[in-house]
């Protein structure tokens, strides 16, 4: 199967599975309080990590070398 079958699949799949029409303001909400929750995960994460880099002693961008990560992560 390639990309654009599976595209296709999983387009189907998904609309497949709705039992009604689409509620976009509904689907809206939804996205908007996951976002909420990256945010607030993502936060806490890089708080951690300049308390860590400070009792380090070392730069941030230095733990995510460390720990293998990109700094857009």
């Amino acid at each position: 199967m390639n990309i654009f079958q599976e595209i296709e699949y999983l387009k189907e799949k998904l609309l497949n599975g709705r039992s009604g029409p689409l509620d976009v303001e509904k689907d809206l909400e939804i996205w908007r309080n996951r976002m909420h929750q990256y945010n607030e995960a993502k936060d806490a994460c890089l708080n951690i990590f300049g308390r860590l880099a400070h009792a380090k002693g070392c730069l941030v961008r230095e733990l995510y070398d460390e720990y293998g990560l990109e700094l857009d992560d």
